[in-house]
């Protein structure tokens, strides 16, 4: 997740599973945003439902211009077919 956060791109997608704790790539994020993911999910206002985007201004946290949260669904859903159709939205928003 060290590498993601410092790739000069344009957009990185990260992906949020609904239910649970924040991990991985979304939990550094969140840690250098400020509990941002878990504000934006304690106000629902990102709940990662499967297929839910959510754009964000990278304000310099990451080396990315934005990011792109992508939800996944609940844990044990969250394989194969449902994971493409998270990245299906994710390129749609994109």
């Amino acid at each position: 997740d060290h590498a993601l956060v410092s790739l000069g791109v344009d957009t990185i997608l990260v992906p949020v599973i609904q239910d649970g704790e924040l991990s991985g790539t979304a939990a550094r994020l969140n840690g250098l945003t400020g509990g941002l993911i878990t504000d934006m999910r304690q106000r629902r206002e990102f709940t990662a439902e499967l297929g839910q985007t959510a754009i964000l201004p990278a304000m310099g946290h990451v080396a990315a211009a934005r990011v792109l949260l992508v939800g996944l669904g609940k844990a044990a859903d969250a394989v194969g077919f449902q994971c493409g159709r998270a990245v299906s939205a994710a390129c749609r928003t994109a």
